[in-house]
């Protein structure tokens, strides 16, 4: 058996010891070490972070659009309520009510008309209205809304649904029904029509 060496279990063991603490004493001098320290804390911090921050800047948009959304949708349901859309002279529609919803909703203006769909319509009582939900398919469908603003004396639910692209994709499944990366945020508001004449 020429060229075969046999090493005894205890040459084995010497050597594996020898590696050990060689392995050992590196794990300790980097222990040691602090140098790069901040930057491998900022590391694993910072992508949660980031994270946390973007959140809450889509969160805040979302209350922002809802709250410029909801004012200017009972600015412009004032209209119906007086009878001033209903009486003035042309026949309303859900497109001339879109444009007056979007006429108060400031900084959204540009792209409201794209985004924004109506849904008026007159009830019985004010309690249990009747009136479908366009997400309950999982995908908007303004088929199921209509236009009609009532005379004098009778109860309007108005419904504003504007869809809002949402900037991180996590949210899909907290704020949407949908998976297409849209937030539909609803204004609502109930009202008595005046008894105009």
């Amino acid at each position: 058996m020429a060229g075969f060496a046999f090493t005894s279990n205890q040459t084995r063991w010497a050597k594996a010891r020898r590696k050990a603490a060689l392995w050992t004493a590196r794990a300790l001098r980097f222990r040691d070490e602090e140098k790069g320290a901040t930057a491998v804390e900022f590391a694993m911090v910072a992508a949660p972070f980031i994270f946390l921050i973007l959140s809450l800047i889509e969160i805040a948009l979302i209350f922002l659009v809802y709250s410029t959304l909801d004012n200017a949708l009972i600015v412009a349901s004032r209209t119906i309520r007086t009878g001033a859309l209903q009486t003035g002279g042309t026949t309303p529609t859900a497109a001339s009510f879109v444009s007056s919803v979007c006429g108060n909703m400031g900084w959204l203006q540009s792209t409201c008309t794209s985004q924004l769909n109506v849904d008026v319509r007159t009830e019985t009582q004010f309690a249990n209205p009747t009136a479908p939900d366009p997400m309950s398919t999982g995908t908007f469908n303004p088929s199921v809304l209509t236009f009609t603003p009532g005379n004098a004396n009778q109860i309007v639910l108005v419904r504003a649904f504007y869809q809002w692209p949402l900037v991180l994709p996590v949210f899909d499944a907290a704020l949407s029904k949908g998976n297409n990366g849209v937030a539909v945020i609803v204004a609502t508001t109930t009202f008595v029509n005046e008894p105009y004449s």
